[in-house]
């Protein structure tokens, strides 16, 4: 059977001071948000593709029994003593909680806020008290309890990056790093053929170095400097991040802040090329001078 926590505390009580009814909600699908373009004279709507999502909400609804921690009814001061314990759990307002759903070894979770909750129908006789509260996930997704990693194997094709298949919306946070010298890296989505995710103009605009030099001013200590395009399928501008002045091999390109800005931007020049762009397509830049 399925089952929630929140921080850390079961939806369902151990000894059953209060448990999750049959009325709680499975963990919702993501809905786009409603965008209709209309033009007068033509049939219809202009359809728009590509929408953002919306947060989800969704119930949790409990019964709150009289059952003390070991299990024996206190009565109806033991139901309210119970019904305090869980109104402080569900009454967090000044920060995101982590609700964790598991089903079988089926592990999710998501922060979540608790917008609301009812009033608490006490039934005295029976020392018993329904609750529901609703539950905002303004992140939309759920996600793996552990943060998952991949390694690929070198010099092949066709590698399949097992830890983002079966996901269930765009992940915005993955990092890949290709140690080396890379020779037009490039990723494809099979779930959207012919189509990939990432554009297929990503071609020399990753690469990894390892560094390892005295620290000192000017200098980076044992670091790693890598050379980050974003390129997403929404056609939204690429972002070109962690610029560091050193050469192919790793080493710095010269001893002082000019030669390490000369060879900075000679790799964004590169960058721009195989995106087929200029200079006058930068926005904007951002410059971080070490040891001063």
């Amino acid at each position: 059977m399925p089952s929630y926590s929140l921080d850390g505390v079961p939806l369902d009580h151990p000894a059953g001071c209060w448990r999750t009814k049959k009325g709680t909600q499975r963990r919702p699908w993501p809905g786009a948000r409603a965008v209709k373009v209309s033009v007068p004279g033509r049939r219809g709507d202009i359809p728009v593709v590509g929408l953002d999502l919306e947060a989800t909400t969704f119930g949790l609804t409990f019964k709150v029994t009289s059952a003390n921690p070991s299990g024996a009814n206190g009565g109806y001061e033991q139901m309210e003593r119970n019904l305090e314990a869980l109104s402080a759990l569900l009454g967090t307002r000044h920060r995101l909680m982590k609700l964790r759903y598991q089903a079988g070894s089926l592990v999710r979770v998501a922060d979540v806020t608790i917008t609301a909750a009812s009033e608490p129908e006490v039934n005295t006789g029976a020392a018993t008290a329904p609750i529901t509260a609703v539950v905002e996930v303004p992140g939309t997704l759920w996600r793996d309890e552990a943060e998952p990693t991949w390694a690929g194997a070198p010099n092949q094709l066709a590698q399949a990056v097992t830890t983002l298949a079966g996901s269930t919306g765009p992940i915005t946070d993955a990092l890949l790093r290709f140690a080396g010298p890379a020779v037009q890296p490039s990723i494809g989505d099979v779930a959207l053929p012919p189509a990939p995710w990432i554009s297929q103009q990503l071609e020399t605009i990753f690469r990894l170095s390892e560094i390892s030099l005295a620290d000192g001013p000017g200098q980076w200590g044992s670091r790693l400097a890598w050379t980050r395009m974003n390129v997403s399928r929404e056609k939204r501008p690429p972002m070109i991040r962690r610029q560091v002045g050193v050469l192919d091999d790793g080493t710095l390109a010269g001893p002082d802040a000019r030669s390490q800005t000369r060879q900075i931007f000679a790799d964004i020049e590169r960058l721009l090329d195989s995106l087929a762009v200029g200079h006058e397509h930068l926005v904007k830049l951002m410059t971080l001078v070490a040891g001063h």
